[in-house]
């Protein structure tokens, strides 16, 4: 790829005139594009956190509520 078309393809990115991506793609584009590695990192920590909720905290919250053993307490 030559210089001049990765730096239309950003341009086109950046401006939101890339019609075949959605926007939720053109968004998270311009987040890896124009910001720097430390926005990055932070968006991509919050989103983990998010995800890990919901199978541990709500797995906790379930295992409570049926008075269930936690994996550890088991014994082989």
């Amino acid at each position: 790829m030559k210089v001049g078309a990765n730096l239309t393809t950003r341009t086109k990115f950046l401006d939101g005139t890339s019609s075949s991506l959605g926007l939720k793609t053109r968004l998270l584009s311009i987040l890896f594009i124009a910001s720097p590695l430390g926005l990055v990192r932070l968006l991509v920590t919050f989103l983990f956190k998010k995800l890990s909720h919901e199978p541990f905290q709500k797995n906790q919250n379930l295992m409570k509520k049926y008075n269930l053993p936690s994996f550890s307490d088991l014994s082989y």
